[in-house]
């Protein structure tokens, strides 16, 4: 994800993050048959027990007091508020409160998302990435790119008072800023009579009334409390003084309190349900006569039970993973890159204006290129290479990042199967959009990110947590846990993750292996109850004959171990677990993809590695490894950027100097800079504009522009409407011949419609300047079926195969391209190849699926009027040299993998989309078969090609 880099905005992303159409041709829509199976063995439908115990919809009631008070008494919640520096109203009121049973059950579980669940343990926190690493690498000195920005080897000093107190309280979290935070909570929340958590509760005028002093002051707090340099103090000063922001700020940050405290009484009030309800099914069952349902759950725990982890990264490339791992000196990936970084001076544009990026530290890059020996060391990327070196059928050669590749469209895909449009779909066809029906701009940098969940919920969207209700869940800070039983904050991970390293995986780790032990004594618990079995059975059927003497009765045993058990196996390991990883992205950004920061051994590369390796271990070690599916999935990679450059100035800055009367509204912030804010009830209309310009990681620009500023301001321009597009003074301009001219070499291509688009059916023109010449190609989709012309120039490379990989299998790509460019008909649509052709040509190209993925960029009206992609090495309105959202070969090659001990592809995966690894985890889960395009699936599943052993 796109992220701040000063200091005041690392604090802010805690309260901002938190049918047919007229064409040339035939209008008759095709689906490959192939995309129906009709032989489903491969899933093995199964109905498994859990799903007929567990159901849950909408808010839980509230658990017993009782329950609650075993959790944490009432006297440790006094005196941890007696310990923080609470306003003396604010700390009586609370007290007071306290009394209250109805209080006091829906309050403990803010108190223990705040104390526990994000302040680790000291002796979790020393098991982490940098203690790992200095006991194999104690000396910075030994292997070039060691020390870098993001690790170096200075040792700890002494903590002052100031800090033990920070310490004390939370990585990141002063007992100053929990008290201001509470003090907040208490404005929003508690000041109501009748707080209750049973329903979720809505932000009233009245609640933001009250709560802007507290705002006011916690972020003075946050000045005061952390170094920021003046000129961002001065920004916040400037949010908090200006009664509108300060509104604006006071609502996004109300709205994540109210969704925290209820989120937390949820994840708390399912737990108690869960036990409950498997304890009172046991109990009722096993005293059933000639009942099979408790031996059946129990021999279907242990040993049909299927365990799945689905692990999104964001920024995790595939290619660059792979050719890290090999490290063969006869693999073109890292040399290229080397090589291409050595002669960027190539790339620089010719005739426009540009600043330069900050220098790249590639010291580990040149050591492993052009060392004298192949670098090698068991510590470095072990993970990985067990992963490629077991498992690497289960990889995809390539993994598909969709188009734009950025991580508010792609995250969401990868972790929930969904598309950007559509019923069910995630709405987030971009980083940002301009919803034409509602009047309305969205940018999720900022707080509009509050509004992804709504937006998506609207639509149906729903997360794999959803679908699967009756699982045992665990969520570790992924953005889309909407249904988890057990949730890890992804906005607070982000916010605190970044000063305080590995803070997120730390606490995600420490609960796993609290899951651990209690999974192995629920293991126990099994084995000793299908023990009595057969005891059990024999009772109910002579209990008469023994007269019902208890002493002879197996049952006071079995109904202890029942209660146990019930405690235990909602205790136990997840049965779905979802990990989101946002630091290979996160850094990449300000340091570059290929900087000693990520792939050295000290970089993130490594840090993730460990993490993923820890995960694994205890898997293992609570002995459901063998019945565990894993899932990983990049949303994106990077390729670095040398030049920078702005469109507002090279192209619209220029027009109206030269005298075009010209009316631009931009609603992003630049790659590198910080976020924006929105008000989220009373935004500003889009209209009395000619252009609406947004910019997403360097990689994408988008623009929306108007047909007018009457009936038609809704409809989205096509073709020809832009290349006569009448502007609000009456002026008509070709913006497609501006844009292309202006931009010159360092425009990779355009993508406008050429005809309305729809999901059905789409026409793009994809467009450059070519020396004097605008040189163009079209693609036209009718279902599943493509079609791709250029007249001069192939701008998707087509026919050009990747000098990053070593193809060994030339033939099929050569035939590939006879069948889908050479002999296609435009007139004959049974003559175009299917979209899974394509997406298998392109495979072998330096822009994999490019076709389909153009194809499909305006599904959505959402998705703007203008889409441009710079070309390699350039980034538009960005400040830092790494960029992704872009159509080079780095940015779309994401990492896809799905594997296990019971995952046995005959052959290698070859290209498969990051939404569709959540559907095969789906798939294995359920023992259901989901279709794309039903029940708000986006993407095929690719099961069928794994193998698995279902036992």
């Amino acid at each position: 994800m796109i992220r701040p880099k000063m200091a005041v905005q690392k604090i802010l992303l805690i309260f901002f993050l938190l049918a047919s159409c007229s064409t040339p041709v035939s209008q008759q829509a095709l689906r490959r048959p192939a995309n129906d199976p009709k032989n489903l063995a491969f899933i093995r439908n199964k109905d498994f027990m859990d799903a007929k115990l567990y159901h849950f919809k909408g808010p839980l009631a509230f658990p017993p007091v009782r329950w609650i008070v075993e959790i944490v008494a009432r006297k440790k919640a006094k005196e941890f508020l007696k310990d923080l520096p609470l306003d003396k109203a604010v700390y009586e009121r609370i007290m007071d409160k306290l009394k209250d049973h109805k209080f006091m059950v829906q309050f403990i579980p803010f108190l223990l998302a705040i104390k526990d669940m994000y302040m680790a343990r000291e002796k979790d926190k020393k098991r982490n990435f940098e203690n790992h690493i200095k006991k194999y690498w104690p000396d910075s000195g030994a292997l070039p790119g060691l020390k870098h920005s993001l690790f170096t080897y200075v040792g700890k000093t002494k903590k002052s008072v100031e800090d033990k107190d920070k310490s004390a309280a939370s990585p990141g979290m002063s007992k100053k800023m929990i008290a201001k935070f509470v003090t907040l909570v208490d404005a929003v929340m508690f000041k109501d009579i009748d707080f209750r958590l049973g329903m979720k509760p809505v932000l009233a005028d009245e609640r933001v009334a009250a709560a802007m002093p507290s705002v006011k002051a916690l972020m003075e707090q946050v000045v005061e409390e952390f170094e920021i340099p003046e000129t961002y103090k001065e920004i916040v000063t400037g949010i908090i003084n200006e009664p509108r922001r300060l509104e604006v700020l006071t609502v996004s940050l109300s709205e994540i309190i109210l969704k925290t405290i209820y989120s937390n009484y949820q994840m708390f009030a399912r737990q108690y349900h869960r036990e409950e309800i498997l304890k009172d099914w046991f109990l009722r069952e096993v005293e059933k006569k000639d009942s099979t349902e408790v031996w059946d759950y129990l021999r279907e725990s242990m040993n049909e039970r299927r365990y799945a982890v689905h692990i999104v990264v964001d920024g995790l490339q595939g290619g660059l993973v792979e050719a890290l791992v090999n490290l063969n000196p006869n693999d073109p990936f890292l040399p290229g890159i080397y090589q291409e970084h050595q002669t960027r001076d190539s790339l620089k544009p010719k005739n426009i204006p540009f600043k330069e990026t900050d220098k790249q530290q590639l010291d580990f890059l040149k050591y492993i290129v052009e060392g004298p020996e192949r670098f090698d060391h068991p510590q470095y990327l072990p993970f990985f290479k067990e992963l490629y070196s077991k498992y690497k059928n289960g990889i995809a050669m390539n993994g598909i990042s969709t188009t734009p590749t950025i991580s508010v469209r792609n995250i969401p895909m990868a972790t929930t199967g969904a598309a950007a449009d559509g019923p069910g779909g995630t709405l987030l066809p971009n980083f940002h959009y301009v919803d034409r029906k509602k009047d309305r701009a969205y940018y999720f940098f900022g707080n509009d990110a509050l509004r992804i969940e709504d937006l998506a919920n609207e639509n149906g969207l729903k997360t794999l947590f959803q679908r699967l209700p009756y699982l045992n869940t665990l969520n570790c800070n992924n953005q889309f846990g909407l249904g988890a039983d057990m949730l890890f904050d992804p906005l607070i991970n982000i916010a605190v993750g970044e000063s305080s390293r590995d803070f997120g995986e730390i606490i995600c780790l420490a609960d796993l292996e609290r899951r651990m032990e209690h999974e192995k004594r629920a293991t126990e618990i099994r084995k000793r109850l299908l023990g009595y079995e057969q005891q059990v059975k024999q009772w109910q059927r002579m209990r008469r004959a023994f007269n019902d003497d208890a002493r002879r009765s197996p049952m006071p045993s079995v109904r202890a171990l029942v209660r146990e058990l019930a405690e235990h196996e909602n205790a136990g390991m997840p049965t779905y677990m979802a990990m989101y990883v946002a630091w290979p992205d996160h850094f990449a950004h300000f340091k570059g993809p290929f900087s000693d920061e990520i792939i050295s051994p000290t970089g993130e590369l490594n840090r993730l590695d460990y993490w993923l390796g820890r995960v694994r271990d205890v898997y293992k070690n609570a002995g459901i490894f063998d019945k565990t599916i894993w899932g990983l999935a990049g949303d994106h990679g990077l390729t670095p950027v040398y030049y920078l450059l702005n469109p507002e100035i090279v192209v619209f800055d220029k027009m109206k100097h030269e005298g075009t009367d010209l009316l631009v509204r931009k609603i992003s912030s630049d790659e590198g800079e910080g976020p924006k804010l929105n008000h989220p009830f009373k935004p500003n209309s889009v209209k009395g504009v000619d252009v609406v310009i947004a910019s997403t990681a360097g990689g994408n620009y988008m623009i929306d522009f108007f047909v007018d500023q009457a009936e038609n301001w809704a409809r989205q321009p096509l073709y020809e409407d832009i290349r006569h597009l009448k502007l609000i003074s009456g002026q008509v301009v070709d913006m497609i011949s501006e844009l292309a001219t202006r931009l010159e070499d360092t425009l990779d291509y355009f993508v406008v419609r050429e005809h309305k688009c729809t999901i059905q059916a789409c026409d793009v023109k994809v467009g450059r300047m070519e020396g004097d010449k605008l040189a163009e190609a079209s693609i036209y989709r009718r279902g599943d079926r493509m079609f791709y012309s250029y007249s001069d120039v192939d701008l998707l490379d087509v026919g050009k195969l990747n000098h990053y990989r070593k193809i060994k299998d030339e033939y099929i790509y050569h035939e590939l391209v006879e069948k889908c460019l050479t002999r296609a008909d435009v007139n004959n649509i049974g003559s175009w190849c299917f979209e899974d052709e394509w997406r298998l040509l392109t495979s072998y190209t330096e822009r994999p699926d490019s076709v389909a993925q153009l194809a499909h960029l305006y599904d959505s009206d959402l998705a703007g009027t203008v889409n441009l992609f710079p070309r390699q090495g350039i980034g538009y309105n960005s400040k830092v040299p790494g960029r992704h959202a872009g159509e080079y070969y780095h940015e779309k090659d994401a990492l896809v993998a799905v594997w296990g001990t019971n995952v046995n592809p005959p052959t290698r995966l070859k290209s498969e989309q990051n939404g569709s690894m959540p559907v095969v985890l789906y798939e294995y889960l359920s023992g259901k078969k989901a279709y794309r395009g039903q029940d708000g699936w986006g993407f095929d599943s690719f099961i069928e090609k794994l193998n698995i052993n279902f036992k």
